[in-house]
């Protein structure tokens, strides 16, 4: 699958070395022209001689004031890829503030601020565009060592979905990637030591290390057009009440002197201290003798409502600083006493739902929590040795004061409150066939319509039919056992059976699993199986939806088959990838096949789908199977066990 960027100006953040330096070759390539950004001029220089024409750009991302002199002026670009990064290894209680504050202002402000001056260019010249955040798989798999590092990529997951949400309105397409182990220079030296090494790949079903093309491979395809349809009072204070009334001795931390007097006439004996969380210096000096803690809630956070495009220094650090770096700091202070006096202890901090979803003016917001969530793995990996548990709570909406006020208003509030439905689609599996024959392949079409497979072969010569009811397994085993050799296999038959939770049948269950999932398992064993025993590897790409991961009024059958089979995607890809067997899925929204054009004609409901949908429109079949293509070809070769939302933005919101 050649892409093609000529005509398209793109912009490489960490361009100097590893896979920054390979993305700005693969683009350039591909016809692109290039602004390469990197912190090291002799890297520039090189890099210059081996694509000449290049732009190179030096300067230092994590310095706001050189960032904006060296980029404000860059011109149009319509490419981004927020490549730069630092990785400071340090154990959690050794973290320190320069640690924490090099590493966001590298691996995360940057991506805020370089992705603010190139979107703003292409919304005041109305052009589409494109930008790729390079995240890391330390963003959902925890080690020791990493609690900044892994908390930036964390973040970054969720400042992904939240620009996906601000900028889809505008054409602007956001994604990231999620590497393993990358074999450059860097990635070299940490996998040397072969014990670690051999653990590390154990872990992996492929069982090896992620080569720079495998991820420059997807950074592209995430680019390209091919892949258009993938983008102290409150809860403090009912805390320290209710640790107050259960008999804990409290420590209650606040800004605000008023509030701690007022708690303290409510609860007498509650300790109490006044202090900025944001002030590093000053938290030391106000907790740092506080004494024996057992239990820690880390509650205090604070959220500025932002547009992406409007977001400042100032909110951004005050965020950061709050809802991160104290806890940080304060979970440090509390768990090196627990530790020195050999002590078990629990820390619960205090998240959000916005940690997991983009939410419209909420980036920073976003961001700060889905760090969150990232650190509390982190800190429950290197605490639990010394009997420290770590979790976190991710509350909706809480009806506290200030959850009153934010959403006093009942449209705000429906919108929050409302699930929309999901239509299901039709067409993808005689669309993929079709492409896969324009494409040189050999195809078996499997179906339960006889009349649909002679049309097909009319369309395409010298396809191989197969009629058979997958829901039936001894037909199914007899019709396809003998198929002989299957090098690539699309699972995407299904049935959608639309009832009311309490009115689903048995024969709706049973023929939606036997279809939709059984038929999977089974279709894949023959497939597989005769893979092995030709030792030749193999790829499956499973056709879920978005409705695996959504729950839905009236399809509670049809959701409960598809999460079941994004589940499945990843076992099969733990066990068959030995065998060199790759499997993934792809979740498609609302596809515009005709049975998904007459599902959704209505345009009252079809606005309040497209209205969760950054994009804001349905996706065409071509996008859907654009997405199977690539997950069946060599250019995702290092892509296993993945799902693949192919739905505008909608898993985002």
């Amino acid at each position: 699958m050649q892409l093609n960027f000529s005509g398209l100006r793109a912009l490489v953040t960490g361009a100097g070395k590893g896979i920054g330096r390979d993305t700005v070759k693969a683009l350039y390539a591909s016809g692109a022209r290039v602004v390469a950004v990197s912190r090291t001029n002799a890297d520039l220089v090189s890099l210059s001689k081996e694509c000449p024409g290049i732009e190179p750009v030096c300067v230092d991302l994590g310095d706001w004031k050189a960032t904006e002199k060296a980029l404000g002026g860059v011109g149009p670009v319509d490419l981004l890829v927020n490549n730069a990064a630092v990785a400071l290894m340090r154990p959690f209680l050794e973290v320190i503030k320069e640690d924490f504050d090099r590493s966001f202002s590298v691996n995360l402000r940057s991506a805020f601020q370089v992705s603010q001056i190139v979107a703003r260019g292409m919304i005041n010249r109305g052009v589409p565009g494109s930008i790729v955040n390079v995240s890391s798989m330390v963003a959902h798999v925890t080690f020791p060592n990493l609690a900044a590092y892994s908390a930036t990529k964390g973040a970054m997951t969720m400042l992904t979905k939240s620009m996906a949400m601000d900028l889809g309105p505008y054409k602007i397409r956001v994604n990231s990637v999620n590497p393993t182990v990358v074999l450059t220079a860097m990635g070299q030296k940490v996998s040397a030591d072969p014990e670690f090494s051999q653990k590390l790949k154990e872990r992996h079903p492929l069982r090896k290390f992620a080569e720079v093309e495998d991820v420059v491979n997807s950074i592209l395809f995430l680019l390209s057009g091919r892949s258009a349809s993938t983008s102290g009072s409150g809860i403090g204070r009912s805390i320290v009440k209710a640790l107050h009334a259960a008999g804990a001795r409290v420590v209650a931390v606040s800004r605000t002197q008023a509030d701690l007097d007022s708690l303290v006439r409510e609860c007498p004996g509650v300790e109490t201290v006044c202090v900025d969380l944001a002030d590093w210096e000053a938290t030391e000096q106000a907790l740092g003798g506080v004494g024996p803690v057992d239990l820690l809630v880390n509650n205090a956070a604070v959220a500025f409502l932002q547009p992406f495009l409007e977001v400042t220094k100032e909110a951004y650090d005050m965020s950061f600083n709050v809802n991160l770096r104290a806890v940080i700091q304060v979970s440090q202070i509390v768990a090196r006493g627990l530790i020195a006096r050999g002590a078990p202890g629990v820390i619960v901090n205090v998240s959000s739902q916005a940690s997991q979803r983009g939410l419209t003016n909420h980036s920073v917001y976003c961001s700060t929590k889905g760090a969150l969530d990232t650190l509390t793995k982190v800190m429950a990996v290197e605490l639990g040795p010394h009997k420290i548990r770590v979790n976190a709570v991710n509350p909706t909406v809480v009806m506290t004061p200030m959850g009153q006020a934010a959403w006093s208003d009942p449209q705000k509030a429906k919108a929050m409150l409302d699930r929309i439905p999901l239509g299901r689609f039709a067409g993808i599996g005689r669309s993929i066939v079709k492409a896969l024959h324009a494409a040189g392949a050999q195809v078996v079409a499997v179906s339960r319509t006889q009349a649909d497979l002679d049309s097909l072969v009319r369309e395409c010569p010298g396809v191989e039919t197969v009629c058979v009811d997958l829901a039936d397994w001894e037909a199914t085993e007899q019709a396809l056992g003998g198929v002989g050799p299957v090098d690539l296999l699309v699972n995407n038959a299904a049935v959608a059976f639309l009832q009311p939770f309490l009115e689903v049948t048995k024969e709706a269950y049973d023929m939606s699993f036997n279809v939709n999932l059984r038929a999977v398992i089974q279709v894949s064993q023959i497939v597989a199986r005769g893979l092995i025993a030709r030792g030749a590897p193999g790829v499956i790409v499973n056709v879920s939806s978005q409705a695996s991961q959504r729950g839905l009024t009236n399809h509670s059958v049809y959701c409960s088959t598809k999460g079941a089979l994004d589940t499945l995607t990843k076992v099969m890809a733990v066990e068959l990838g030995p065998h060199k067997i790759r499997v993934n899925a792809v979740n498609p929204t609302v596809v515009m096949t005709p049975m998904g054009q007459a599902a959704w004609s209505d345009p009252q409901k079809a606005k309040a789908m497209l209205d969760r949908i950054p994009l804001g429109r349905f996706a065409e079949v071509e996008n859907v199977v654009d997405t199977i293509l690539f997950l069946l070809s060599d250019r995702s070769s290092m892509t296993t066990g993945s799902t693949v939302p192919v739905d505008g933005g909608f898993l985002a919101t």
